[in-house]
């Protein structure tokens, strides 16, 4: 909807059985849309997208950013609870501390 051409796996292929696979289709990801995000420009930004053109790309964008934050923080207390050392995402944990 923000109109980035960004590299998916489809619903047709099988879903990576290991994290490191899990992992390395993240950061691919993450880096196209990093990539195609840069190309933006601020008009781009401002240019109305998605169901009867009430969200601009950058509302989009910024929607997706927070949708990330959220889950983020979804599987740091996931982490948590099976006991496991939470890594520094952005800043030291409250365990580093």
């Amino acid at each position: 909807m923000a109109g980035l051409t960004v590299p998916m796996i489809s619903r047709d292929e099988s879903v990576p059985a290991r994290a490191r696979e899990i992992i390395t289709a993240y950061e691919k990801a993450a880096e196209a849309v990093k990539e195609e995000a840069a190309k933006l420009s601020d008009v781009d930004l401002l240019t109305e997208r998605g169901i009867a053109s009430i969200a601009t790309k950058g509302a989009l964008l910024h929607f997706l950013i927070d949708h990330q934050t959220h889950h983020r923080g979804q599987m740091m207390v996931l982490v948590r609870q099976a006991g496991l050392p939470v890594p520094s995402v952005m800043a030291p944990t409250k365990e580093m501390q």
